[in-house]
């Protein structure tokens, strides 16, 4: 029988851990005055896809829900629903979270807003620190994209300050394009965490992640990185300028030297006569 690693990181884990820290739902008082649910499981499901196409996500009928919960609890990869299979979406989402002005980032970070409790970012972030960890199946130079560079694993595992909707897109990226076809590999780690007949969480990933973590949400970060490398370039700019005015400075003093000429012949004309001095000692010009 063939071993299988848990934990595993797929879009599936992934999913759960982002729904364990959702911010609390409406009560059934609410839902009865005719108070929408705005973090139901297949919203939340359908604002991922939405990151990844790029594009408002909205499947026809009601395959959302359904797809959902197998996608959660890793039962199908929903490779041709979610388009997973697709090289130009993969493309185009791995040219656009390399951009300052990234759409997928600017979503994630309304998704974060939306969904995600507060007081729950840094336990999204500690058990999404651990599953990768843990995840042996992942080497660890195995890299993943975290604005504004490519990280290694290892060198991930250790940060203490995350930028959440970054840290996000960057894991989403690498479900997309390296997990697509292997959700179905999380199923043993859903079990391991929702026993069968029990609906409580009872996984303990993210222990072995000790450092003390800073996590924010931070829409600017991106303008903030490339605004601390374009002053490097204006203060590399600026030292140039001021070389070039060096040596201009110099060589005007250079020029301004008194010059002294040995051995002069002059020949000066004035009226019908001819003055020719053959021989003068120093000439001070």
């Amino acid at each position: 029988m063939k071993k299988t690693t848990i934990p595993f990181l797929c879009g599936g884990t992934f999913f759960v851990q982002i729904l364990r820290a959702r911010r609390l739902r409406k009560s059934p008082a609410e839902l009865a005055k005719g108070q929408k649910e705005s973090l139901s499981e297949p919203e939340l499901f359908r604002r991922l896809i939405s990151i990844y196409h790029l594009n408002d996500f909205n499947p026809a009928g009601s395959s959302l829900k359904t797809n959902a919960s197998h996608f959660k609890q890793c039962q199908d990869n929903l490779i041709l629903f979610i388009e997973l299979n697709d090289y130009d979406k993969h493309r185009n989402f791995k040219e656009d979270i390399q951009k300052e002005d990234s759409k997928a980032f600017s979503a994630m970070v309304q998704f974060v807003r939306d969904f995600i409790d507060k007081s729950a970012y840094e336990q999204l972030v500690r058990n999404l620190l651990g599953l990768i960890q843990e995840d042996s199946s992942i080497p660890a130079n195995e890299k993943f994209f975290i604005w504004p560079e490519w990280v290694e694993k290892q060198s991930l595992i250790t940060r203490t300050e995350i930028n959440l909707p970054d840290f996000l897109l960057g894991i989403w990226y690498y479900i997309a394009t390296k997990r697509s076809a292997k959700n179905i590999t999380g199923a043993d780690t859903y079990r391991s965490w929702y026993p069968v007949g029990k609906k409580q969480y009872m996984g303990n990933v993210g222990y072995c992640i000790n450092q003390q973590l800073q996590v924010t949400c931070n829409e600017s970060a991106r303008h903030s990185t490339s605004a601390s490398v374009l002053d490097g370039e204006n203060n590399q700019s600026s030292e140039k300028k001021q070389k070039t005015s060096n040596s201009s400075d110099t060589e005007e003093k250079t020029y301004s030297k008194t010059q002294i000429i040995q051995n002069a012949t002059i020949v000066n004309q004035h009226g019908e006569t001819n003055i020719h001095i053959n021989h003068v000692d120093t000439l001070n010009l």
